[in-house]
C-alpha cells in the first residue's frame, strides 16, 4: 500500500479548526501544564499567532481508505527581528512513522526563511519527548 500522506499549509477556517483540536490533543497528551502559555487565547486565534507576514500554519494529513484526515500540526511565527519560533508540533499516534515529523519540521523551517528568520528556536520537554528531541536535533536544532 502506498502511503499518501501529506503536509500542506493550513488555510482557512476548516483546516484552523482542524489545527486547533490537533493541539487540543496536543495539549491534553502532555504530562504538564501549559496553561501558562496562554494555550487558550492562543486557539481563539490561530490565524493571529500564525499566519500573514508573521507566521504560518502546517497540517500533515493522512489518507486512510479515500478519506484524508489531519493527523498532524505545526505552527511557526516571528518572535524577534530575525528570530522565529516553532511551535505545537504534534502527530496523533496514528500519524507517527511515517516521517511527517520530518516534514512538518522542514515545512515549518522554510517557512520561517521565507519570513525572514535566520535563526529559529523551540521549547520541548527532554524527559518526555525523546523522539521529538532526536528530531530537533537531526535537524541540526542544539540547546
Amino acid at each position: 500500500m502506498v502511503d499518501t500522506s501529506t503536509v500542506r499549509m493550513a488555510i482557512g477556517p476548516e483546516d484552523q479548526a482542524a489545527a486547533a483540536d490537533l493541539i487540543r490533543q496536543y495539549v491534553a497528551s502532555l504530562a504538564f501544564d501549559l496553561d501558562f502559555q496562554g494555550v487558550d487565547s492562543e486557539l481563539a486565534d490561530l490565524a493571529a499567532g500564525f499566519g500573514g507576514e508573521r507566521g504560518a500554519l502546517f497540517l500533515a494529513v493522512a489518507d486512510e481508505a479515500g478519506s484524508a484526515a489531519p493527523v498532524g500540526v505545526v505552527g511557526v511565527r516571528m518572535i524577534g527581528d530575525g528570530l522565529a519560533e516553532m511551535k505545537r508540533m504534534y502527530l496523533r499516534p496514528e500519524g507517527r512513522g511515517r516521517g511527517l515529523g520530518r516534514q512538518l519540521a522542514e515545512h515549518a523551517i522554510a517557512a520561517a526563511r521565507r519570513l525572514g528568520a535566520a535563526r529559529i528556536v523551540l521549547d520541548t520537554d527532554q524527559a518526555s519527548m525523546a523522539e521529538a528531541n532526536t528530531l530537533y536535533e537531526s535537524l541540526g536544532f542544539v540547546d
